[in-house]
């Protein structure tokens, strides 16, 4: 292994394996949980390394690897393909544990596809405006189906359990140039092999649609009329998991209080809330590993202090207790953790 890839280890978010000259680049999130919420499915594979930088590495050189675990006591590396809900005796609690994968909040209604992203889908029929607006209520937009790996996640995903034949997809026709185009700008070209046999049809036909055909038992890509389909929502990793009860999305934009609010309104989100050690604790690893070199420093958090009786209280009704064991030495002053009304924004989820 080279310097640089072992450089790239030391985060314990970025994993550089190198092979064949070649630099494959994983990245990994810790997960600190229940174990009675989420595990680590029974291992598939038990090695020896010498720390959890090893390990990391050990899983990175596997596309079937997506989850390790090492025990420093023992050396043990413990490597995984998935999670699974629940607990068992032959399950390890996540305390730990690494993984590569998006993962999706449990107290939410969307469910994980493969390891790339968090899908909702709906039976209710309703025309475009709604549905783009039913997914950005929820901080999320319509699938894309750019592969043919993906299509397969969500003919196992949502047609075999929901028997939904068509979803909308993120991509639409372009009528100044008779493009079609994704709504990341990527090309969706005429020769894909996810078209219908009969390709696009034109004609008014601006959206596109995954439609379930029989004959290869898959969704294929048609293009119809902008009216009434069922709602599928996508979102990615853009949020960071905690404790599979929130998702966490941090700027390192400057703002005041009313921007801040907007911008996490906009997002489905609110101000983050840290009541306990253990979740102060998951947001300075998050910092020092993910975001060191962003320079955040100080966030808003989901309290205020109410001037009618002179008491600090979450947005849930929660008292924050003037003997609570986060507050800075000589505090509260006038705000949380600064007088100023500039801060980096971290919404939650």
């Amino acid at each position: 292994m080279s310097r640089t890839c072992l450089a790239c280890l030391l985060l314990l978010t970025t994993v550089c394996t190198c092979e064949g000259g070649g630099t494959v680049v994983r990245t990994w999130r810790r997960l600190s949980v229940d174990s009675h919420v989420y595990t680590m499915q029974t291992y598939s594979r038990l090695v020896t390394a010498q720390s959890r930088i090893m390990c990391a590495d050990l899983c990175s050189q596997t596309s079937a690897c997506h989850v390790f675990y090492f025990r420093s006591d023992t050396g043990h590396c413990f490597l995984s393909p998935t999670l699974a809900k629940g607990n068992s005796k032959t399950s390890t609690p996540l305390n730990h544990v690494y993984f590569d994968g998006v993962t999706c909040p449990l107290n939410s209604t969307f469910l994980q596809l493969g390891f790339i992203s968090c899908i909702k889908p709906s039976t209710t029929r309703v025309n475009l405006p709604t549905a783009r607006q039913v997914c950005v209520d929820d901080g999320a937009s319509f699938v894309s189906m750019k592969t043919k790996e993906k299509m397969e996640l969500l003919i196992n995903l949502v047609y075999k359990t929901t028997g939904i034949p068509d979803i909308w997809l993120n991509a639409s026709l372009r009528t100044s140039d008779n493009r079609w185009l994704w709504s990341d700008g990527d090309i969706l070209d005429l020769t894909h092999p996810l078209w219908l046999p009969t390709k696009p049809q034109g004609g008014g036909k601006y959206c596109l649609i995954a439609v379930y055909n029989a004959a290869t038992n898959s969704y294929l890509y048609a293009d119809v009329f902008c009216d009434v389909r069922t709602i599928t929502c996508s979102f990615n990793s853009t949020y960071l998991v905690y404790s599979f009860t929130s998702c966490m999305k941090p700027y390192t934009t400057r703002v005041n209080l009313a921007i801040a609010r907007q911008t996490c309104a906009a997002d489905g989100a609110s101000f983050l809330t840290m009541k306990t050690v253990e979740k102060m604790e998951w947001l300075i690893d998050l910092r020092l590993f993910s975001f060191l070199n962003k320079g955040i420093l100080d966030m808003w958090m989901n309290a205020s202090l109410r001037a009618s009786d002179n008491r600090w209280l979450w947005s849930d009704g929660e008292t924050l207790d003037l003997t609570h064991p986060l507050w800075l030495p000589g505090r509260p002053l006038e705000t949380l953790f600064s007088k100023s009304e500039l801060h980096d924004s971290l919404l939650e989820r």
